[in-house]
């Protein structure tokens, strides 16, 4: 759930400073030296912010470029900036050291093109050098990303009091909108975009409804191929929920076309060369850089793009006996291009937070046997004997909360953002406009204030009100809940039900699980399990 824009860059602040060399109040730019440094906030003076505040040691390395002033010279500017100390120590040269702060004009451009982003490639992922960043400074940072100016919320507390008029939009959307270089739901006529959300919430809506069966018929599926297998058969866990989610989506977004393993295969090899450039090339430039990638990320594209193609030509202005999430945008008024867009991200997005939510919470029932067997007797009561239906899976409360619990540990999507479209707050501090606000999800989901015994596994934590009430507040639950999820947690549930009233899960003795942080979160390496028979 992550958006990423890029709009211009704003002015830098300027700072008054008295020196030998310069006129009082002749404008300097300022560059903090060492690694990446926080806003430290403490309160607004005069409507606008000056941040005192103990500074830590300078250090070598990648400097976070920043700019600081005594008093804030217009309201165009951030209020939240970087400390200073208030002595100064004039050498009669052109750099001037106020504590760690240092003026470095001639380097400064170093600093616009890459900002902190040597940080976050050395950090392994963004998630990991935010983990760094609020452990360290607290819960509400800054730092530079490029050329951009980004803010950090690091806590739940500071969630609910970000206040920002476009809150409403889907931010998981609006990323891959943005790195698909598609025109994002902020841009344009704000009526039509919010009709065209509703169209795509509705096209998941009608074709979950229209699709159980599919949905249980494909679970069902990889049920007898897991059974066929030996008992001490080591299943690669990843790659068999990477291909159910595949077939999940593709048949329900796009129609018996892709009922054809051959198609399916044709459309995974381009949804992972695809994928693994979202996911990292695009977060540390290195697509850019590497001309065969890019190549192959282009082609990949084009060909996923002239599939949908096919498919939009196909399926306008017929009928078909199984309604599918293209149909609901055929439906609507549309052009093509907005069609092959919304049905681009759909398959994207619902075929990753598919696939790991399966993979994630397979794997966590694994590691409890507590847990696989409540699960087991909350479907046998509810279902019984009898087929699976929308009304039962309401029914499934354990199931859900055991889905909420995969996503929390998990820390399925790590990264959300939201672009600041007009002036905002953050408790007592200014977010001006076009400020790329990030969401640190995976700060949040095991923050321990929040979770008693954050890194435990353990759904019951979610039979409590606040528990889904803090979900809720982070997007993955409620009215905040993206589309893509939403789909996500019914093909889970259908997939769990039917396998935890055939099969015990195990873990292989031995596998250390190690966590690759993207954009959705999966294991680094294959995860395997093995199954036996429930008598």
């Amino acid at each position: 759930m992550c958006c990423w824009q890029w709009p211009r860059y704003p002015p830098p602040c300027m700072v008054e400073l008295e020196t030998s060399s310069r006129r009082r109040g002749q404008p300097m730019l300022a560059r903090v030296l060492g690694p990446a440094r926080p806003f430290l906030p403490r309160r607004e003076v005069a409507g606008w912010g000056r941040a005192v505040a103990a500074a830590p040691a300078a250090r070598s390395g990648p400097a976070l470029p920043c700019w600081t002033s005594r008093s804030l010279p217009s309201p165009s500017c951030s209020s939240l900036w970087a400390p200073c100390s208030t002595s100064t120590r004039h050498p009669g040269r052109r750099r001037v050291s106020l504590g760690w702060l240092q003026l470095m004009t001639n380097d400064f451009s170093v600093f616009l093109r890459d900002g902190n982003l040597p940080d976050i490639i050395a950090s392994r992922s963004l998630h990991e050098f935010l983990v760094n960043l609020h452990e360290k400074y607290g819960p509400l940072v800054s730092f530079w990303f490029g050329r951009r100016l980004v803010v950090s919320l690091g806590s739940i507390d500071l969630l609910k009091q970000h206040v920002n008029p476009n809150r409403s939009s889907d931010p998981f959307e609006m990323m891959l909108k943005s790195f698909l270089r598609y025109q994002s739901s902020l841009n344009g006529d704000a009526g039509e975009s919010h009709l065209r959300r509703k169209l795509y919430e509705s096209g998941v809506s009608k074709s979950l409804q229209s699709n159980l069966a599919l949905i249980q018929k494909l679970s069902e599926e990889l049920l007898a191929k897991w059974l066929s297998l030996p008992e001490a058969q080591h299943i690669p866990l990843c790659q068999h929920m990477l291909g159910f989610a595949m077939k999940s989506v593709t048949q329900t977004a796009m129609g018996s076309s892709f009922e054809d393993d051959q198609e399916v295969i044709r459309f995974r090899r381009h949804h992972d060369a695809i994928w693994s450039e979202i996911g990292k090339g695009f977060l540390d430039g290195s697509l850019d850089k590497n001309a065969t990638r890019k190549k192959l990320y282009e082609d990949a594209l084009k060909e996923m793009e002239s599939t949908l193609r096919k498919v939009i030509k196909e399926r306008r202005g017929r009928s078909f006996n199984r309604h599918v999430f293209i149909d609901t945008l055929l439906q609507g008024n549309l052009s093509d291009q907005q069609i092959l867009e919304d049905t681009m991200i759909f398959s994207l997005a619902g075929c990753i937070i598919t696939a790991n939510l399966c993979t994630w919470a397979v794997y966590f029932l694994t590691t409890s046997e507590d847990v696989q067997q409540n699960l087991c007797k909350e479907v046998d009561h509810v279902l019984g004997k009898g087929p699976i239906t929308h009304e039962k899976i309401e029914q499934l409360r354990y199931c859900r909360q055991v889905l909420c619990e995969t996503v929390r540990t998990a820390k399925l999507t790590p990264i959300a953002a939201q672009l600041q479209e007009l002036e905002g707050r953050v408790d007592q501090h200014t977010v001006p406009k076009e400020t790329l606000v990030l969401y640190a999800l995976g700060v949040m989901l095991q923050d321990s204030s929040s979770w008693p015994s954050p890194y435990k596994f353990d759904p019951e934590r979610f039979s409590e009100d606040s528990a889904m009430t803090n979900f809720s507040l982070l997007g993955f639950s409620g009215s905040q809940e993206c589309p893509e999820l939403r789909f996500a947690y019914m093909v889970a549930t259908v997939l769990l039900s039917i396998l935890v009233r055939k099969l015990y899960l195990h873990p292989v003795k031995g596998q250390v699980m190690d966590t690759k942080y993207e954009l959705v979160t999966s294991p680094k390496e294959e995860a395997w399990i093995t199954v036996s028979k429930r008598s």
